[in-house]
């Protein structure tokens, strides 16, 4: 059996690592090659400038773990890794969250996960910005660069966009602010990916002088042909106990300062990613995660989450799979048809 806690890093002794400008902490569960295409393209640049890789694994086995030795023992000293083992997949997760947030490793911290893939040149242009230690949150992905002075209108615009993990990168100091209290509390009542996106706006709204920018640019991407992990009892957890329960309760947790836009924001994420909208509910029915039941047991959340009609919703909800799949091919293939 494997110690619950495990590290193995580099000998850093490179100059200026006391406190490192970056740190890039990535959670991971039983992606080794999805960490070895994240070591291969970054930890030469990593090695370069003052950036340190940290990377939290709560993989049922250690191939991961392989991995990471495999590229300290040629040297690499920018690399950290620590294994946290817990029978209860969800502890587990808020665990790996917890400890990639508030361990201090750098003065800015960059948090995603194992599925982002980093694109090495444009990694270049954030770091330069980061260089600058002119903002508290930097925003990359932006459709536009704009700087803000106010949380709350950062929030507005971008609210549904940071619970992407990877989409901000943070000064370190500024999750400090929040009592240790406060963190316990966030974590405890909601999913673990959404504890550290509400602790981040409870942060922000502490911090006098608030300084944000949002780059257009983005330095990284879903990677592709990447094997998922085998099933566990998180994932499958019915749809609407995380995004639900959690994602409504993660907005309605924030200070006032946030009041005017939580309604707006709540909804935000559906209405751009497609998943509350008329298609992402006919394909939510397909691979069986809407079914009647949990229709009528939300029927008080959808108004939270999405403008789709409800009654719409409790109709998907008990038409056949098999059905709906034939319907979404045959507007797909009207869709395709060239128009005279």
């Amino acid at each position: 059996m494997r110690e619950q806690i495990t590290v193995v890093e580099g000998a850093d002794n490179r100059e200026g690592k006391d406190e490192p400008l970056l740190a890039i902490a990535i959670v991971t569960y039983n992606r080794p090659e999805m960490i070895n295409h994240y070591l291969g393209t970054m930890v030469q640049k990593a090695e370069e400038r003052d950036v340190t890789i940290w990377i939290y694994d709560g993989s049922t086995n250690d191939e991961t773990q392989k991995v990471v030795k495999k590229y300290c023992d040629v040297g690499y000293q920018c690399i950290h890794y620590v294994y946290l083992d817990d029978s209860n997949e969800k502890e587990r997760i808020k665990r790996r969250v917890y400890q990639a947030l508030y361990e201090r490793k750098a003065k800015y911290v960059w948090f995603t996960g194992d599925r982002n893939a980093l694109e090495p040149r444009k990694f270049d242009y954030i770091y330069e910005c980061i260089k600058m230690e002119k903002y508290d949150v930097l925003v990359h992905g932006a459709k536009e660069y704009k700087e803000y002075s106010s949380c709350a209108k950062l929030y507005r615009d971008y609210g549904w966009y940071i619970t992407g993990w990877g989409y901000a990168i943070f000064k370190s100091d500024l999750l400090d602010r929040v009592s240790l209290e406060a963190r316990s509390d966030y974590f405890k009542h909601t999913y673990g990916g959404f504890g550290d996106i509400t602790l981040f706006w409870l942060a922000f709204s502490k911090c006098s002088g608030f300084r944000a920018v949002a780059l257009p640019i983005s330095p990284i991407s879903l990677a592709k042909n990447v094997p998922l992990p085998p099933p566990t009892a998180f994932s499958s957890d019915s749809f609407k106990d995380v995004w639900f329960n959690n994602w409504i309760k993660a907005n309605e947790m924030l200070p006032t300062v946030y009041d005017e836009y939580k309604d707006k924001v709540t909804k935000d994420w559906g209405r751009n990613t497609g998943v509350f909208s008329p298609r992402g509910f006919i394909n939510q029915r397909i691979d069986g995660r809407l079914t009647f039941k949990s229709a009528r047991y939300n029927r008080k959340c959808y108004p939270k989450v999405t403008d789709v009609n409800y009654w719409f919703i409790l109709l998907v909800s008990i038409l056949p799979s098999k059905m709906l799949s034939i319907i979404i091919k045959a507007i797909d293939l009207i869709k395709d048809l060239p128009i005279k």
